[in-house]
């Protein structure tokens, strides 16, 4: 049983940073793009679109194009956060939402989990005695036992 629950465990960390795998992702080809741009910007001029001159003398250091470097990656910044915060607030992605919200999810499911082994404890109770008999020779009885003392459920 503790197997299945550390496998559990480990899908939802699995899942729970497929959002964070995708911004990250995402602010790498942002800043791919801004830098390709620049890159190009600082060598080929256009004034028109016929017109395409070549500057061998890249002007990426200049101040001018150092101000432009400076405003992309800050509108870069801006928009990472922004998608950031909007997946944060989406109902969908749970793992973002405060520890009182998850606290509160963990409650509700251990009465979940308390009002579920009630059901089945009376269940039980309405089987033929030999079945009875069988299940309390498995090894799957006392580790039911065991989960209904830590539950307190009698």
């Amino acid at each position: 049983m503790k197997k299945n629950k550390n496998k559990r465990n480990k899908l939802n960390e699995d899942k729970s940073t497929n959002p964070l795998k995708k911004i990250l992702i995402l602010i790498i080809i942002l800043i791919v793009i801004v830098i390709a741009v620049e890159v190009a910007g600082t060598y080929f001029k256009v004034s028109s679109l016929n017109d395409v001159s070549i500057n061998l003398s890249p002007s990426f250091l200049s101040q001018t194009s150092f101000e432009q470097y400076v405003v992309f990656i800050t509108l870069i910044i801006v928009l990472v956060v922004l998608i950031a915060f909007l997946i944060a607030t989406n109902p969908k992605y749970k793992k973002f939402h405060y520890i009182k919200v998850r606290t509160k999810e963990k409650d509700i499911s251990d009465r979940d989990i308390k009002r579920t082994l009630k059901i089945i404890d009376s269940l039980l109770g309405k089987l033929p005695s030999k079945e009875i008999k069988k299940f309390a020779k498995t090894k799957d009885a006392n580790l039911y036992k065991q989960v209904l003392n830590e539950y307190g459920v009698k």
